[in-house]
């Protein structure tokens, strides 16, 4: 839908006329220059209090990062003339490549083909079936989303450690999608992928047919084992043990404290932040959960959960102090780079955003802890202790 530029702004206007001296929106402007959508949406963007300068970013990612997969898009959409018949051609010969199970080949050959029997197929087939996932809830049934973009198998494909298992685009089939993959891939990250892809479609028959589906968090074991079992390795149970070790909460070193972050995020609802700092010791210091009702977005609401833990430090006095989170994204754009921080290892700031707690009052926004925690963590706590 193509709509006029609002009335009372010229072509060379900026954003920051919408803006008030204290940098937030001037809902008069918003409601008089949009429409009621559009309005809604601008809200929703965090208030710019810092006022400072502009940066550089790039419009085809949510995060305003640039990133190859985008840029692999407006290339190929832009020049109708390049073909992908020879990336075809090559992804096809290297899933046949595979060092692995002649039925796991045959699967990712039949995902990549599209005719895996999952609820979008079988209804596109005229199969009288709900075409929504049966894990999720969420989001119709294909063969990318069954794979990796359910939310039942993130936790799973964060740990394994595979670019870009984690960024699925709504607009790319699974074909397309692995074509990207395997350009950052080398044969081993394939081959795991493709193992680890047909154990998570076995999870999801299991469930399918009401069988025990098991822990999830095992998989990634298993996976390895059946890689290095056909490769003629023996070390992948230490090799797990390792990672394993890696996805568990780390104490800090004796000079420096942890802050250990989290936000819960639902739209239309009250959403809330946790954070948690501790010693070398595991003892924990302080810890605060802390909730917000407005309209945000789940981004927000991370740097949210930075934000507070940092301001309790601050009012602490503490300044050496290591800060960890499980969301990627956010982390992608305080540091520069991403931490490998699983929820596993952020436990207990999970648990303070997202658990019950009982508020003072209807006013009071916030819980706060002091040389003391909640009983709700104390079993979390114990357990990032045990060895």
């Amino acid at each position: 839908m193509m709509q006029s530029r609002p009335c009372g702004f010229d072509v060379f206007s900026n954003v920051s006329v919408l803006l008030d001296e204290t940098g937030k929106w001037r809902m008069d402007l918003l409601n008089q220059n949009f429409t009621e959508a559009e309005a809604a949406a601008i809200k929703k963007l965090p208030h710019n209090t810092r006022r400072g300068g502009d940066r550089w970013a790039w419009s085809l990612t949510s995060h305003g990062g640039f990133s190859v997969k985008t840029a692999y898009h407006v290339i190929h959409s832009s020049n109708p003339r390049l073909s992908f018949d020879e990336e075809h051609s090559q992804l096809w010969k290297k899933i046949w490549r595979m060092k692995t199970l002649p039925s796991t080949k045959h699967f990712v050959w039949r995902v990549a083909k599209d005719i895996l029997p999952t609820g979008e197929a079988l209804k596109r087939r005229g199969v009288d079936i709900d075409r929504m996932c049966g894990m999720c809830g969420e989001e119709a049934e294909t063969g990318i989303h069954a794979i990796i973009g359910c939310s039942s198998v993130h936790p799973f494909w964060s740990i394994s450690g595979l670019t870009l298992v984690t960024e699925i685009d709504a607009e790319v089939g699974f074909k397309e999608w692995l074509i990207m993959a395997m350009a950052q891939w080398g044969s081993k990250d394939l081959e795991l992928f493709a193992i680890a892809a047909q154990k998570v479609w076995e999870r999801r028959n299991k469930a399918r047919f009401r069988e025990g589906i098991g822990d999830i968090s095992g998989l990634w074991e298993r996976t390895m084992g059946v890689w290095h079992e056909l490769n003629g390795d023996t070390r992948p149970r230490d090799e797990q043990w390792d990672k394993d070790e890696c996805a568990r909460w780390q104490p800090p070193s004796w000079r420096f404290l942890k802050l250990n972050v989290d936000a819960s995020y639902k739209e239309g609802s009250t959403n809330r932040t946790g954070c948690i700092i501790r010693d070398y010791t595991g003892r924990c210091l302080a810890a605060q959960t802390k909730r917000y009702v407005m309209d945000t977005t789940v981004d927000i609401m991370e740097a949210l959960a930075v934000f507070d833990g940092l301001e309790m430090a601050t009012r602490m006095s503490i300044s050496d102090i290591i800060v960890e989170g499980d969301s990627l994204r956010v982390f992608n754009l305080l540091n520069g780079k991403g931490t490998d921080n699983t929820r596993d290892a952020n436990k207990v700031a999970h648990i303070l955003a997202h658990d019950h707690v009982d508020f003072l009052d209807d006013i009071s926004s916030s819980l706060v802890w002091l040389e003391d925690y909640p009983p709700l963590i104390c079993n979390a706590l114990r357990s990032d202790l045990l060895i």
